[in-house]
């Protein structure tokens, strides 16, 4: 596959330079030899570990094509067919189940509370893909819980050391056996990672394989230019709003960023190297779309990250996913989902006053780089934030989100950028970690997995379980990293 048509001269590349053969190793690394990790045939606790292939003429079963996707490379599904095969199958994958009626430990009880205090007991839970499904004894209503909301930045639960607390509808959930909700609880931690490990290497994929037809490419991923475009954020409680961001990247990256692949213990965004030391100069920032003199004052600020905040990951996201139709799943492939803290204005009328309890206690906040006023104090929320980029008219909606995500990760630093991508999938810093191949479905091996599962095998973190999407990524991420170093040692 080469990256530009025949006859197609090379764009000029300013300043660092990402070379485009490095972007075709995403693609590569979706169909590349399964890693050590993936091989095993079994799945936990006792379900399929793969799907046979789906026909190709299912997964393009649409009938006919919108002028948008006339233009978009054949490639591009035939690259991510794979990836959705695996989503597929995670979406089935039983992780754990448990009837009344079968279960041998007639003492093992499951319950929810409802918002009244009404207790009820189960005669079934399971956890199947990334949502669990329970049955109440009494009443005999199925329940439908997913753990990631679709909109939302927020996770659909709460873990505690007791319960988990689900928001849509909102119940608590409880079992009398300690050992049996810590399992549950480490489940639905590995069944987040594995939907959300495919969805960054889909994201991997598509800026790879668009990237290849992007005259102005390199132009997107060497440039020394500030990013600003309109986009929509989802504000809880509010729904989606138009919104301004303003993206202020680095215009000269020295060698000792150059090596930069968010490695460094202490880092705040998952990784400094000893040579770079973020300050918080360098900023996403979302204004508020209105009519103002100064329209991108701190007044106007609705939320921010600074280049020294947390990031877990940043990710093409779908909130409404079609498994069996690659045009349809690739039309709603239309947000950027980013794990980890994000500084919201406290004063902000549009924030929700529910979710402002969520905070965390306020903390000093940094605002270097952005003009004082002493009127605007930010607290730091550690959700993240749901991005939906605005298509430009004649430019595709994936064409609007490469260009957008790209320096995201800049100032996050995330995935070896604002330099080379990191393409290994033995690499905890690469969008393809982990990535496993068809026909096998599975990040782990089934001895790895006994072991991830044994116990509450949570790693010691300073992040707490505010967000479990963003801990979930990263004590699974962690774990499956020490076994790939276990193995290389």
């Amino acid at each position: 596959m080469k990256f530009f048509p025949s006859g197609l001269k090379s764009p000029v590349v300013i300043g660092r330079k990402e070379s485009l053969s490095n972007l075709k190793n995403f693609t590569n690394a979706s169909h590349s030899d399964s890693n050590s990790s993936s091989s095993s045939s079994q799945q936990v606790p006792s379900t399929p570990s793969s799907i046979p292939p789906t026909p190709t003429t299912h997964i393009y079963s649409s009938s006919s094509f919108s002028n948008l996707f006339q233009e978009l490379p054949p490639e591009l599904f035939r690259n991510i067919r794979p990836l959705l095969i695996i989503l597929k199958a995670q979406k089935q994958k039983v992780y754990y189940n448990w009837t009344l009626e079968k279960n041998p430990d007639k003492s093992l009880q499951w319950e929810i509370r409802y918002a009244n205090d009404t207790v009820e007991k189960l005669t079934s839970l399971s956890l199947i893909g990334p949502q669990m499904q329970l049955v109440t004894s009494n009443t005999k209503i199925e329940y439908v819980l997913p753990l990631i909301n679709r909109n939302s930045s927020f996770s659909n639960f709460q873990i505690s050391n007791d319960n988990l607390k689900f928001d849509e509808p909102n119940i608590v959930l409880s079992c009398n056996n300690t050992k049996q909700l810590d399992l549950l609880t480490s489940l639905c931690s590995l069944s987040i990672f594995e939907n959300i490990s495919v969805y960054k290497a889909l994201t991997g994929t598509v800026i790879s394989t668009m990237g290849f037809h992007l005259p102005d490419i390199n132009m997107i991923l060497n440039s020394q230019y500030n990013f600003k475009d309109w986009c929509e954020i989802y504000i809880q409680g509010k729904g989606w709003i138009k919104a301004w961001c303003h993206i202020n990247r680095k215009s000269n990256i020295n060698k000792s960023h150059s090596n930069n692949n968010n490695n460094e213990s202490g880092s705040s965004s998952g990784g400094n190297k000893k040579n770079y030391k973020p300050k918080g100069k360098y900023q996403i920032k979302i204004y508020k779309d209105i009519k103002s003199n100064n329209p991108t004052s701190t007044a106007n600020l609705i939320c921010y990250i600074q280049d020294c905040d947390f990031v877990q990951d940043v990710f093409f996201y779908n909130q409404y996913p079609n498994f069996d139709d690659c045009e349809q799943f690739i039309q709603n492939f239309n947000s950027i989902r980013i794990l980890g803290d994000v500084r919201y204005n406290n004063l902000d009328t549009i924030l929700d006053d529910k979710k402002k309890k969520m905070f965390s206690p306020k903390r000093n906040v940094s605002t270097s780089s952005i003009k004082s006023d002493s009127s605007v104090n930010f607290d730091l929320k550690h959700n993240g934030i749901i991005i939906r980029p605005i298509a430009h008219k004649g430019l595709p909606h994936l064409d609007s989100m490469i260009k957008f995500i790209i320096p995201i990760f800049d100032v996050t630093r995330k995935y070896g950028r604002p330099n080379h991508f990191i393409v290994s999938r033995t690499d905890k810093d690469s969008l393809m970690f982990g990535l496993p191949k068809l026909p096998n479905t599975n990040y782990f091996k089934i001895n790895d997995n006994a072991h991830l599962l044994s116990e509450r095998n949570m790693i010691e973190s300073d992040y707490d379980f505010n967000d479990p999407l963003t801990y979930s990524m990263s004590w699974v991420t962690e774990y499956l990293n020490k076994i790939y170093k276990s193995k290389t040692s």
